[in-house]
């Protein structure tokens, strides 16, 4: 299923200048920066629309906020936008204030064609850090130093044991070094298929916002979380990898409905964000806790890891709908 299929995890570690800023959820600020900076740094025709744009093809902005099928496209032609190849990731760190000297972490998910445009994240931080982040205060952001960029080895994903990594980006010397740290799909389902294949766990780490018809849902069921990884798989797949999926997806589905659904600690937190571009508060509330899930799971046990990795459902992007597997 996830053959051709390529990852790549990174660690960026800051260290505040400056008080540093943030929510007890640090996604938002990250990733409502993120984009405004890699447009200014990586944008080569100021005055076109990135829709019209001749360069946008190649554009890493345009590659990674502007994605949608060409007139071209052969599949999934209905989808005005696609799934972005990118994840922010959070280690559990709860200080909304981060002091000078301190440093602070997140980790940046990188999917397919995006994996040859972490240089131009790097320079996105590094200038964000310097320019100011975090949230205003006395009419100011904070001002960190991009110290060390790592890439985590791919063999220590699955495991239990200590992480290993890779120095990718040197904040001394500002040398960017091997960075084609990559999870490739073949190992990621030979992972995937040494899974129970009758019972499994699901641990919702971050709010993870599933939808079914036009609601959220309150209770997810397998068939629920399936559909949203198929979503997600499907286009992930096709625009950043040029992989035509050849999945029976409707009789997925169907064997989906015949897992059997256990609540165990879920519960649904709340949380709001100001948009910027849409000048409003967006509620961005979701699940978080355990599910277990019980049936016939071997066919989906590669899917199951894929959304290990991307995350699963809505503003996936902020680091939303992170979850672990739990034999």
């Amino acid at each position: 299923m996830l053959e051709g299929l390529r990852f790549a995890e990174y660690r960026f570690v800051l260290e505040a200048r400056t008080p540093v800023n943030f929510p007890p959820y640090k996604g938002s600020v990250l990733r409502g920066a993120l984009g405004t900076v890699l447009k200014r740094v990586s944008c080569s025709l100021k005055d076109a629309q990135c829709p019209d744009c001749m360069l946008r093809p190649s554009c890493p902005y345009g590659v990674i906020f502007e994605s949608g099928p060409g007139p071209e496209a052969r599949r999934l032609r209905n989808f005005e936008q696609v799934a972005r190849p990118f994840v922010l990731r959070h280690p559990p760190d709860q200080r909304t204030v981060v002091k000078p000297g301190d440093t602070f972490e997140f980790n940046l998910v990188l999917v397919g064609r995006a994996i040859e445009y972490l240089p131009y994240f790097i320079v996105v931080f590094r200038e964000l850090g310097e320019e100011g982040m975090g949230l205003w205060r006395d009419g100011r952001r904070g001002q960190a130093h991009l110290r060390l960029v790592t890439g985590r080895d791919p063999a220590t994903y699955g495991d239990t044991g200590i992480r290993r990594e890779e120095r990718v980006f040197d904040g001394s010397t500002g040398k960017v070094h091997n960075y084609d740290v990559v999870l490739t799909g073949e190992a990621l389902e030979k992972w995937a298929l040494a899974m129970p294949r009758h019972a499994l766990t699901l641990e919702f780490l971050t709010m993870t916002r599933l939808q079914h018809g036009e609601h959220l849902v309150r209770n997810p069921e397998f068939h629920v979380l399936v559909r949203a990884l198929l979503r997600r798989f499907s286009t992930l797949a096709y625009f950043y990898h040029g992989l035509e999926p050849t999945l029976d997806f409707r009789g997925l589905i169907a064997q989906a409905e015949e897992v059997l659904t256990e609540p165990l600690t879920l519960r649904w937190e709340d949380w709001q964000r100001y948009s910027s571009r849409q000048k409003a508060a967006m509620n961005l509330g979701g699940l978080v806790g355990k599910v277990r899930y019980r049936g016939n799971l071997e066919s989906f046990l590669p899917l199951l890891a894929f959304g290990s990795i991307v995350h699963v459902g809505k503003n996936s992007t902020f680091g939303l709908g992170q979850y672990s597997i739990v034999a």
